[in-house]
């Protein structure tokens, strides 16, 4: 499976840079189909749907390094980057769910 392209602790940490990854990876056909995979709530059986983190990352002003949601940012990152650089079609969203699958397992949720 592919690195994933490290993350300065200021991108992890940014709510706002995981609201910038969202915006382009929507452009790509990216939802809620993709986003419960790659989300921690998926350990407790819930599909978290992609607009209500959205709502999360405009409340708060930072996410703990290392934490739940910073893990969240690293999975988007790599989303967006595996899906370019695999040369998908815009509105894959197979490809956009196993990439998904793929950041959960190789950027794991802590226990």
């Amino acid at each position: 499976m592919p690195e994933c392209r490290n993350l300065n602790l200021t991108e992890t940490t940014s709510p706002a840079s995981a609201i910038r990854l969202i915006v382009d990876l929507r452009k790509l056909g990216f939802g809620d189909d993709a986003f419960w995979r790659l989300h921690h709530f998926r350990l407790k059986g819930e599909r978290e749907p992609l607009q209500r983190f959205i709502d999360y990352c405009e409340k708060v002003t930072a996410f703990q390094p290392g934490g739940t949601n910073s893990l969240v940012c690293k999975r988007l990152r790599f989303v967006l980057d595996e899906y370019r650089a695999r040369n998908f079609p815009q509105g894959d969203l197979r490809a956009l769910a196993t990439l998904a699958e793929e950041a959960f397992v190789k950027i794991p949720s802590i226990s």
